[in-house]
Order: C-alpha cells, then sequence, then structure tokens
C-alpha cells in the first residue's frame, strides 16, 4: 500500500464528488459548511489546507485546517476549521475505512506528517469528539496538551418511532406542553409551518429573523452566513424551518439540518410575547416528530453546551474536547508555551491562595 501526505487548498475540494466518499454525519461536517465558514467567518489573512492522505491518488483521509499568522510573538498557528456556529469539527476518514485500527494508523500517519512538514508554533483543535480517533490519541504525539474547553453534546439515538420517543420523555415536559398547547388553544389560534422548499423559504426566513429581533438573543456575527448556509441546506434538501404562528403573528422559529439520518437543531428562538405558552417546546415536538415520522431520522443532536433544558429533550450526551498545543522545538511557540504555563499557575495561586484566605476567616469567625 503506497501512502503519501499530501495537503491542498479547501478552495480546490471537489465537494460533490468527493464529499460521497467520506462518511459525513452532521451537515456542520459537510464540505457546503466549510466552504461558508472560510467564505464568512474567517479572517481575510486566513489560509484554509486539506492535509490528505492519499493512496494511489485517491484521498483517504482528509483534515482542513486554519493556517493563520496570529503575531509576532505567538507566530504561525494552524486551527481547526470551525467559527462561533460551529459546535463539533471532525478528522474525514473514507465510508470504506471502518476498522479502527486502521483509522487509528492513518491518522497517526496524518498528524505527524503535519506536524513535520508545516511550520507552526501552536495547534487550536476544537469541538473533537471524545470517543473518536484524534482525541483519544492526540496526547501520543505531544508533551504537553492543555485542553481549553471541554462541553457536552447531547443526543439521542436509535430513533424509529415518534410515538415511543415522545412517551419516553420526562412526565413534567410532556404535562407543561399538553397544558400549554390547551391554553394557547383557548386564547388564540396558531399554526405551524415546517419549511423544506425553495418556494416557501423567503417568507419563513423573514419570520425567523422578525422573531429573533424580538427574542432574549444577541445580535447575530453573520446574518450573511445564516441565510446563505440556509439556502444551501434547502437546496441539498437539508434544511428544515419550523416556524410557529399565533393569530398569523410569528412567535417561534427553529432551524434544523439534516444529514445522514441525523437532525441537528441549529438556531431557536421565540417572542417574548409568547413565552407564557412555552411556544419554543410546543415547535420543538412538532418538529421532532415531523423529522421522525416524515423524513426517517434516527437521531437528534442538539450541538454543544450542557444547559438543563437539553435533558428533557435527550437521553445521552458525549464529551466534545478542544486541544491547545505548543510547539516547543521552535522560540515562539516556546515563548508561548512559557506564557501559557506563567499565567496558568498565577491562575492557581490566586485560587489557592483565596480558599486558604476563606478558610483563614471562617476559623477567625468560630
Amino acid at each position: 500500500m503506497t501512502l503519501r501526505y499530501k495537503k491542498i487548498p479547501l478552495s480546490e475540494l471537489e465537494i460533490q464528488s468527493q464529499e460521497a466518499d467520506f462518511n459525513i454525519p452532521l451537515f456542520e461536517h459537510s464540505f457546503s459548511w466549510l466552504m461558508h465558514i472560510t467564505k464568512y467567518m474567517l479572517p481575510e489573512q486566513a489560509e484554509v489546507w486539506c492535509h490528505c492522505i492519499i493512496k494511489d491518488d485517491e484521498m483517504i483521509v482528509m483534515w482542513p485546517l486554519v493556517h493563520l499568522q496570529k503575531s509576532i510573538l505567538r507566530g504561525q498557528v494552524l486551527m481547526s476549521l470551525t467559527s462561533c456556529y460551529t459546535a463539533s469539527t471532525t478528522c474525514y476518514f473514507q465510508k470504506k475505512i471502518t476498522l479502527s485500527s486502521t483509522r487509528l494508523t492513518l491518522f497517526n500517519r496524518l498528524i505527524s506528517a503535519i506536524i513535520n512538514n508545516n511550520t507552526w508554533h501552536q495547534l487550536l483543535l476544537s469541538g473533537l469528539a471524545a470517543s473518536e480517533v484524534p482525541s483519544r490519541n492526540i496526547r501520543k504525539h505531544f508533551k504537553v496538551v492543555n485542553v481549553f474547553k471541554q462541553t457536552s453534546n447531547w443526543y439521542e439515538d436509535d430513533l424509529d418511532d415518534f410515538e415511543r420517543y415522545q412517551f419516553s420523555r420526562p412526565t413534567q415536559l410532556l404535562n407543561t406542553i399538553r397544558r400549554k398547547k390547551k391554553r394557547l388553544t383557548k386564547a388564540s389560534h396558531y399554526r405551524i409551518d415546517v419549511i423544506s422548499k425553495v418556494e416557501s423559504f423567503a417568507l419563513a426566513f423573514d419570520a425567523y429573523k422578525s422573531i429573533y429581533a424580538e427574542s432574549w438573543k444577541q445580535e447575530e456575527v453573520s446574518s450573511n452566513f445564516i441565510e446563505q448556509i440556509c439556502a444551501t441546506a434547502l437546496a441539498e434538501n437539508k434544511l428544515r424551518l419550523g416556524v410557529l404562528y399565533v393569530d398569523e403573528k410569528p412567535a417561534a422559529a427553529q432551524i434544523w439540518f439534516i444529514q445522514n439520518n441525523t437532525a441537528s437543531i441549529f438556531k431557536l428562538a421565540y417572542s417574548d410575547l409568547y413565552r407564557q405558552f412555552s411556544v419554543g417546546s410546543i415547535l420543538t415536538m412538532h418538529l421532532s416528530q415531523h423529522l421522525i415520522s416524515e423524513d426517517g431520522i434516527t437521531k437528534i443532536e442538539f450541538g454543544m453546551g450542557n444547559e438543563e433544558y437539553k435533558k428533557g429533550w435527550l437521553n445521552k450526551h458525549q464529551q466534545l474536547l478542544s486541544f491547545q498545543i505548543f510547539n516547543q522545538s521552535t522560540l515562539r511557540g516556546y515563548l508561548a508555551y512559557l506564557k501559557f504555563f506563567t499565567v496558568t499557575k498565577i491562575k492557581i495561586s490566586k485560587i489557592l491562595l483565596s480558599l486558604f484566605s476563606g478558610k483563614s476567616k471562617h476559623y477567625e469567625q468560630r
């Protein structure tokens, strides 16, 4: 088996012909998503390269990374192709590579090639599932690995029947939805539209934007990214935009993406005018029914975050890890490491000092 390392610009990636060869479980891992992140969310000076292992002129492993000159001191940083809209990232393996031992061998070869064939002073690898090959093996390649972020991804899989899913939800959640729907029906007329067709998108997206403006949400970092990624997903039949109207006024909206029998909630908002009716929960249950019964979805996931409400809708969770790695064989990498090490020691010292000071005051009061 002849293997070689190669890196190519993301812009030269043949999306349609090559994406079909890879196992891509989430829409936010799709090549379309990567292209939109590159276009709308990165600094102008950033370069995106796909680091690949090639076998017989065929790309079998691929990892897209951003190459960015941060500053004179921090030097060249290689980082995951991510943004504030991205919950997780991944290293891409061809569908036919199923054995974990083979994936491990290929990943080790790829990461070694990236380290040895590129100028870098820091690696920032974000949103990697703790159970997958990169997270489980990244520490084997580096002396110092700092986990700078750790969060949860809640999901429910093995879904084959909406009724079974619904009745497995907590009694409190089901009672709340039933009670609020009854109250909403008495107070006014409501309806829910689930948009998946191009001709209905513009009006529904305007409704979403009006709801978002009336919600508790902060202003979007990039409205262009939101609208363009939705339009792309719509063209690929991977968008489900749900809008709940109360007396024909937009009250709640949710954007979901579907990929490989998985539904991912992307954006949600509701107008504060209708908070008392739990319109968000009513819409979530309706969309869950549509996704499972109509689209044949077998997995639902709620992105990153450990918010309490997610536990009512989903039973399982996995850890997403983000790593910071310093290249101590270079001056800039070593200086960055020293700075990190010094700051960390100072923070720990302050925490210990505050703890001991608190104990001292406690004993004095006694």
